[in-house]
């Protein structure tokens, strides 16, 4: 009985320390993590970021991020992003991102990434971050314009959002620095805005004459009114400088611009320029061209290009001064842009014969606007007209430059005709230069049967020659037929065909062997060619007897 107590203790032992070499095992292949990262954050969230380096030996179970207002090692427990669990063979480096939300505005976090396995869990370092401020929209006070006696147009913009909605934004004036909402005098818009930036302005009246005025916009969010920088404006009783718009140079996309400051005002100058627009007399919150400092030498000529305009179409400019926060116009004037017409190139007629040729033509480029139709116009009389005769084809899609032919048929022997390019934009037709080609003179092939016969063992080989006309020979041979007649039976013809490689040009001598008939017979034979627009010609008939039988 002893004795098997001994061995139960003795097997239980050894099952209690191969467990523990087990857990030693594992534990001498830890989890390890790349340092934590931050991304992304705001008020109420951030991204975190890291990876596992080495996995260890033991399956994960689960893996993520832990993080805590509080504690400088956050546990799981606490607040964590969790990722799931990882497979054992994944290989390393295993990359994770998760991201921490409801978090509270301006304030300091500790996070640290985290695997848990069948042996616990495994903590990366602790890294810190703080999540962002809450943030007001961002507003600006704006330049005044338009400055009177009693009046001035004053501007505020909002350029950003904040953390939260606005419910109120507009402007405020006084005559004390740094007017709040609480005057009277103030413009109000209610509701959120959802698009940035956005301008606002308002007509500030009932002024006092030469008298500074402060204003700035504001804007007002979660409760909270921010304002924009303090600016001021001075009602006139001033003497402004004299400025006049100049004559203007436009051309398809662009003009010059000019202007004159003719006398100096009571004040230095501050900015000068032109501006311009698509309706009459521009200000200065549209497009210009700024000139900044004061001028000293009067006249002062001044001149700008505007650029990226619209061709043929209609733009009104004027110069302008800017002293003492007043600005000055001259007059309004306007000009029309230029309209650049589409470049056509007529270009050399080629593949000319007596009844066809091929015209050819470029449009080298599109011009102001988008093109509709491009062709080829042609006749017998100079200078022909879309009236004319016309091949075309519609211009969408096409690429600049772009070569185009057309092939003219039915056309008369022996004829000069004139064609030109054209293309058609906005209802407006354009053409190229005209060009003329003349068809060629028909001239038949000749051909001619000699009357020599060389015999074979399997027939006579007879001869013939063709000599190319208007056209080159593509094909030549024979007819023949064994009747006695005198005249030549196409229908009761054979043929040999010879078929050159490539076209002949000029004189081709060739023979053939005309297969053995049966004796006492008479064999008619005849030349032939045939041309490239398929024209046939026919040589003399010749004939010959095949003897007669022997028995």
């Amino acid at each position: 009985m002893k004795t098997a107590f001994y061995r139960l203790t003795v097997l239980i032992t050894g099952l209690l320390l191969l467990h523990a070499c087990k857990d030693e095992a594992v534990e001498s292949s830890p989890i390890e993590f790349s340092d934590l990262s931050t991304a992304s954050i705001t008020e109420f969230s951030a991204t975190l970021s890291s990876s596992i380096t080495k996995s260890g030996s033991q399956e994960i179970t689960d893996h993520g991020f832990a993080y805590s207002k509080t504690n400088e090692n956050p546990e799981v427990a606490e607040n964590s992003i969790a990722k799931g669990p990882i497979d054992i063979a994944t290989p390393t480096p295993i990359a994770f991102s998760g991201s921490a939300t409801g978090l509270e505005a301006n304030t300091e976090y500790f996070a640290r990434p985290y695997a848990i396995t069948p042996a616990g869990t495994s903590f990366g370092k602790t890294a810190k971050f703080k999540t962002s401020a809450i943030s007001q929209p961002g507003v600006r006070t704006d330049g005044a314009e338009a400055i009177g006696t009693n009046s001035a147009k004053i501007n505020g913009s909002i350029g950003a959002k904040g953390t939260y909605a606005v419910s109120e934004y507009g402007l405020v004036w006084a005559t004390g620095a740094n007017p709040t909402t609480d005057v009277t005098t103030k413009y109000s818009i209610k509701g959120n805005i959802s698009t940035f930036p956005v301008a606002f302005s308002t007509t500030a009246g009932s002024l006092t004459p030469n008298t500074t005025y402060n204003y700035r916009a504001y804007v007002i969010s979660n409760g909270v009114t921010t304002y924009g920088e303090n600016k001021t404006f001075k009602t006139q009783d001033l003497v402004q400088p004299g400025v006049r718009t100049d004559e203007s140079k436009p051309s398809s996309t662009e003009a010059y611009l000019a202007g004159t400051l003719t006398t100096k005002g009571s004040h230095p100058i501050t900015e000068y320029g032109l501006c311009w627009g698509s309706a009459a007399n521009p200000t200065t919150s549209g497009s210009k061209q700024a000139f900044s400092g004061d001028v000293t030498t009067f006249p002062k000529a001044f001149n700008t290009t505007a650029r990226s305009l619209n061709p043929g179409a209609v733009y009104y400019y004027r110069a302008y001064v800017i002293m003492n926060g007043t600005t000055t116009y001259g007059e309004n004037k306007s000009f029309t842009t230029t309209v650049d017409k589409p470049s056509v190139s007529t270009k050399a007629a080629t593949s000319i014969t007596t009844v066809s040729a091929t015209v050819n033509a470029t449009i080298n480029s599109q011009g102001s606007f988008p093109l509709s139709e491009v062709g080829i116009v042609w006749g017998t009389s100079n200078n022909p007209t879309t009236a004319n005769s016309k091949q075309s084809k519609s211009a969408g899609g096409l690429t600049y430059p772009h070569n185009y032919s057309f092939n003219l048929t039915g056309l008369t022997q022996n004829t000069t005709y004139y064609f030109r390019a054209y293309a058609i934009v906005n209802g407006e037709v354009v053409y190229g230069s005209t060009l003329s080609f003349k068809t060629l003179t028909f001239k038949a092939i000749t051909v001619t049967t000699s009357s020599t016969l060389t015999p074979a063992n399997q027939g006579d080989s007879v001869y013939g020659t063709a000599v190319s006309g208007t056209y080159r020979i593509v094909r030549y041979g024979f007819y023949y037929n064994n009747v006695a007649s005198s005249t030549f039976d196409f229908l009761n013809s054979k043929t040999l065909t010879i078929t050159p490689v490539t076209p002949v040009t000029g004189t081709v001598n060739f023979n053939e062997i005309i297969p053995t008939f049966r004796c006492g017979n008479i064999v008619n034979y005849r030349a032939y060619a045939v041309d490239e627009a398929g024209n046939y010609v026919y040589g003399n008939i010749q004939k010959y007897s095949t003897g007669g039988c022997v028995n």
